[in-house]
């Protein structure tokens, strides 16, 4: 019965994941080895749609050397760290190499960073810049830059020895010369010439501000289209947005009831809450059939009945962001959060909740699921068979706990929710609490009772 509930949930979400959300494979975050889980611009090199920089071997567990690319079909770096702002530690091995030999080996291949990305770009943080000049050209650099003849190789180096952050007139100056641009340490560690420049780098990672605005503000994913133009994932899907509501399976005096419920809604303020659009195909028909013969089925607790047809817009299931743009901006996130909810009432809807409280918002409040997660007691629903329901039980717990956090941005994507539904429970993480929370939910008893 459980693995029943669990594939009718399957079956509407992912018939949702197919349209009008642009990258529907594609994570909220992924895992990297040591360096923990990872955010879109990254991705993994096996997923490269999903993101602007692709990192290698991110699910080679043997592999301990992650290797990143700041461009397409460009230079292989090892990752050696990361932050949340975008910034990111990367080693050169091949720099490393040459600066153990001669310099002028050294500086005949160019170690730019620069992005031929409309999208993004990359720069080293801590930085000197060099001036490769072909030799003859009889340079006359003002008194404090340093030179190195290389004559072997035809050039000559030009470096500031004060590291001015900028000097137009030198600039001016070397406008006939290569431009190069090093990573640089805090101190030299001997009295040669390039004992300053080091192969570890900090790079910062900067989108464009078409791209800020689209990743940062909109919630969605930058990309180029065919034509190489810009185009924003979410920009298109919040115009004309499919999202799933929620699917469930509710057992009443043993007999099965299945109860699949979907919202298809356009735009944010045109939304018909009682019709349901979908393309006309026998898949569809089947499940508006369904509905239109059923419609609306009672639930089995009276404080949290709701239409299965208004979620959206029902008080108790409005994302904050809806009534306060202080938490973000509308998008498809917030039918997420109202499917959440959603999953949270129906695990409520079996619960034999016997607690004594003032008010039924507290009720309904998912406090207590919070509790017993943590404390790792056995949810033990009413007409539960085996400890594998136990599991899908928590299993969508955890997944409706994700759904309503009270930011946009910590809300996984539909494809995301359909992942963790497939995932092992033992692999999901219960989420922090929302802080909207009722703290009075607290107080409310629930020793000796049964979920």
């Amino acid at each position: 019965m459980a693995l029943l509930v669990l594939l009718c949930f399957h079956l509407v979400l992912i018939l949702c994941a197919g349209y009008g959300y642009g990258h529907q494979g594609c994570p909220h975050s992924f895992t990297c080895g040591l360096f923990g889980s990872l955010h879109y611009p990254f991705t993994k090199a096996e997923q490269p749609d999903c993101g602007l920089i692709p990192i290698h071997d991110c699910d080679d567990s043997r592999s301990i050397q992650k290797k990143i690319q700041l461009e397409e079909n460009g230079k292989y770096f090892v990752l050696t760290g990361i932050t949340q702002q975008d910034g990111i530690s990367i080693s050169d091995e091949d720099l490393h190499k040459r600066l153990q030999n001669n310099i002028c080996d050294t500086l005949n291949n160019s170690y730019g960073l620069a992005s031929h990305s409309p999208l993004y770009s990359c720069y080293i943080k801590y930085n000197v810049t060099l001036f490769r000049c072909k030799h003859g050209l009889g340079m006359k650099p003002p008194a404090h830059y340093f030179s190195h003849s290389c004559p072997e190789y035809d050039y000559d180096i030009y470096y500031d020895s004060l590291s001015f952050p900028k000097n137009d007139e030198a600039h001016k100056l070397f406008s006939s010369c290569s431009v190069l641009t090093l990573a640089k340490k805090d101190k030299p560690d001997t009295t040669e010439i390039l004992s300053f420049v080091s192969a570890q780098m900090t790079v910062q990672v900067v989108l464009s501000k078409d791209c800020d605005e689209c990743n940062n503000v909109r919630g969605g994913q930058c990309s180029l289209d065919r034509d190489q133009q810009f185009y924003c994932h979410e920009e298109k899907s919040g115009k004309k947005m499919l999202v799933v509501v929620t699917a469930s399976a509710l057992v009443v005096a043993g007999a099965v009831v299945l109860v699949m419920v979907l919202a298809c809604c356009f735009r944010t303020n045109i939304i018909s809450a009682n019709t349901l659009l979908f393309p006309r195909d026998p898949t569809h028909q089947i499940i508006e059939g369904f509905l239109k013969e059923h419609g609306p089925l009672p639930t089995a607790r009276k404080e949290s009945a709701v239409s299965i047809f208004g979620a959206r817009g029902t008080a108790g299931y409005i994302a904050p962001e809806v009534f306060s743009r202080n938490f973000g901006a509308v998008s498809y996130k917030s039918d997420v959060y109202s499917y959440g909810l959603m999953v949270i009432e129906m695990v409520g809807m079996k619960h034999n909740f016997k607690a004594k409280v003032d008010c039924s918002s507290e009720i309904y409040f998912p406090q207590w699921i919070y509790n017993f997660l943590e404390s790792e007691q056995e949810l033990s629903l009413e007409n539960m068979i085996n400890e594998s329901d136990d599991k899908i039980v928590r299993k969508m717990s955890i997944v409706g706990l994700w759904c309503i956090q009270t930011y946009p941005s910590t809300r996984p994507a539909i494809s995301r929710v359909v992942e963790m539904l497939e995932s092992k429970v033992e692999l999901l993480q219960i989420p922090p609490k929302p802080f909207l929370s009722d703290p009075s939910t607290s107080s409310v008893n629930l020793s000796g009772q049964t979920l």
